[in-house]
């Protein structure tokens, strides 16, 4: 974790299901959904999306619309459902 803030921390906030839920950005959980969640959490504070390039194909970087920022521009975007999900 200490490694992940050192190289983006600057650019994303970098913390735990814990420390998320402490915030109150993540409701608890419980403790069969807990085996499910990430070791850490990379939140981006502006426009920006990461990847991981030992698993990330070439073309994923040419995506366009890409979400997840928790800049005001991006938390303004309306969720829209579609499908049976």
């Amino acid at each position: 974790m200490e490694i992940a803030k050192q190289q983006v921390g600057h650019l994303a906030y970098v913390c735990t299901a814990a420390e998320l839920v402490k915030t109150g950005w993540l409701v608890n959980f419980s403790q069969a959904t807990s085996n499910l969640l990430p070791d850490l959490f990379v939140i981006w504070k502006e426009d920006m999306v990461g990847y991981d390039r030992r698993f990330s194909k070439p073309h994923h970087l040419e995506l366009i619309g890409q979400h997840g920022a928790i800049s005001d521009r991006e938390t303004r975007i309306p969720l829209i459902k579609l499908g049976a999900y």
